[in-house]
């Protein structure tokens, strides 16, 4: 098999699973590979070129310093490592731009997460011990920032000291509450709720930048016409949402189009087939799926 993906320079944009250390000797034959998925109890990757690491359900890996000698990692994501110690190593990697904690250990400290100037992506799925985004230890070029559950509890208090911030996902009523009363950055375009049980979209009208909305395993308490507070919407998502939507309050956003997926909805027939499935919101950098509850 690695005759075959030897030569093979054209997957350089192609994730490689690894589940062996047999095949994670046979890497060293990979060099045009750049993107890894490893799964297990598996040693640290040294490889020269990675550019993006995601480590899965990993029980064995305490101690992250081998990661020091990836100069080049940009991505990286930890899911499910649960014998992790600290994330001290994270600091000597000055060149990471995204940055995506699932299922640690409770209590894990952010502040090596301080000097990396160039983080622009943060996604959290992990207990916090911080009650809001003023207390998180996270650097100020953030641009995309993703809450998902279990910080659901963490107040949005600090969400504008992020300036640039243009993407945000939030999990839960009490975050979406925060959201009608924080300062929110002006950069602000692409908003992201899960798991609302009775979202009020009129909540959302003093948010006129948004340019994409993002409704997860949502319940509206509201009609669609909301949206229509939002000149610069041009996409709008629902997943997973309960109740019935009724679609035709968007007809004349002519602007907008819609993307539904395992949502009912009716209305449709309001709408022009162009504007329906269109693209979907932006989705999170998370190379993996959140977990569920």
């Amino acid at each position: 098999m690695t005759e075959v993906l030897q030569p093979a320079s054209e997957w350089n944009a192609t994730y490689l699973t690894v589940r062996t250390p047999e095949q994670l000797v046979q890497l060293r034959r990979l060099h045009h590979m750049k993107l890894i998925l490893l799964e297990g109890a598996e040693p640290l990757l040294t490889h020269p070129h990675l550019t993006a690491l995601c480590l899965v359900s990993n029980d064995v890996v305490e101690d992250l310093a081998p990661l020091g000698r990836l100069s080049g990692l940009k991505r990286l994501e930890l899911q499910g490592c649960s014998a992790l110690r600290d994330l001290e190593a994270i600091a000597e990697l000055p060149g990471l731009q995204a940055l995506s904690l699932f299922r640690l250990r409770p209590g894990l400290s952010l502040r090596p997460l301080c000097g990396l100037g160039r983080l622009e992506t943060l996604t959290l799925g992990t207990p916090q011990s911080a009650r809001s985004l003023a207390d998180l230890p996270v650097p100020d070029g953030v641009v995309h920032l993703h809450l998902h559950w279990p910080t659901q509890d963490i107040a949005l208090d600090g969400l504008d000291r992020w300036p640039g911030l243009r993407t945000l996902t939030i999990t839960g009523a009490a975050q979406a509450k925060d959201l009608t009363r924080v300062s929110v950055p002006r950069e602000l375009r692409h908003l992201q709720i899960v798991d609302h049980p009775a979202l009020d979209l009129r909540t959302l009208a003093r948010h006129a930048g948004l340019e994409s909305l993002h409704l997860s395993t949502c319940h509206l308490m509201s009609g669609l016409g909301a949206l229509r507070e939002l000149p610069a919407l041009r996409h709008v998502t629902f997943y997973e949402c309960t109740g019935e939507i009724d679609l035709s309050a968007l007809a004349q956003l002519h602007q907008l189009t819609i993307h539904c997926r395992r949502t009912k909805t009716r209305g449709a027939e309001f709408i022009p087939r162009r504007r329906l499935d269109g693209p979907p919101t932006p989705p999170p950098p998370p190379t993996t799926p959140p977990p569920r509850r």
